[in-house]
């Protein structure tokens, strides 16, 4: 194969979109032979073969020594480049991906994991949300705090406006963190509700014994 080319060959086009709208290919690594579901885009940037078999073993023939990180590792790889994915809107769209050295060889992160912190009770978590699962942007920490990180970049969508938890309280004349809380104290839908009925009515004030909830009949 030649170095510049795409470890995929592109198949065809399948006869569904991917949840964010976009044409889905099937594709074939030209590297182990599986083929997987893609936006065309995706699979012309990868150079390298980044899959696991059923047994677990990468291509490479190293074993996983801990199964939670091959399931974490396999996640990893679902949420960036699956366009099937639930999760995939929040990572592969948005071009988030994995350190190379990662995917051409994922004993590397067991053994990087092992070394940095992780534990059993730990989730990984990406420093910058905008930048890749690296070495360098990567961390191990309790699934609170994995949540509480995550609510600032968090995507909510109401009327067709689409906006994170830090953005939807500009246009809400709200403060900056009044909605990432209330993504900590509520469901997401009773959140969206919030939204629509703030945004009917932006000048409402609340009394001092009021939550923003209470002040819109909410809570």
């Amino acid at each position: 194969m030649n170095k510049k080319e795409s470890v995929y060959e592109i198949l065809y086009e399948q006869n569904f979109k991917s949840k964010d709208g976009h044409r889905v290919f099937r594709v074939k690594c030209r590297k182990c032979g599986q083929e997987f579901n893609m936006q065309k885009r995706h699979a012309e940037r990868i150079k390298s073969c980044r899959h696991l078999d059923c047994s677990g073993r990468h291509s490479g023939g190293l074993v996983w020594k801990n199964t939670r990180l091959k399931n974490i590792f396999k996640g990893m790889r679902e949420r960036c480049f699956d366009s099937n994915s639930e999760d995939y809107r929040w990572y592969g769209s948005k071009g988030i991906g994995i350190y190379e050295e990662w995917l051409d060889n994922p004993i590397l992160f067991e053994t990087w994991s092992l070394n940095n912190g992780y534990k059993d009770d730990l989730t990984i978590d990406r420093i910058n949300e905008n930048e890749d699962y690296s070495p360098k942007n990567c961390r191990w920490v309790t699934s609170n705090n994995n949540s509480k990180y995550k609510s600032t970049t968090k995507e909510i969508e109401v009327n067709g406006f689409i906006h994170t938890g830090r953005e939807w309280p500009i246009y809400l004349n709200l403060g900056t963190n009044t909605i990432n809380k209330m993504l900590h104290d509520y469901t997401e839908e009773q959140v969206k509700e919030f939204i629509k009925r703030r945004f009917k009515d932006k000048n409402k004030v609340r009394h001092s014994h009021q939550t923003w909830m209470n002040a819109y009949g909410l809570g």
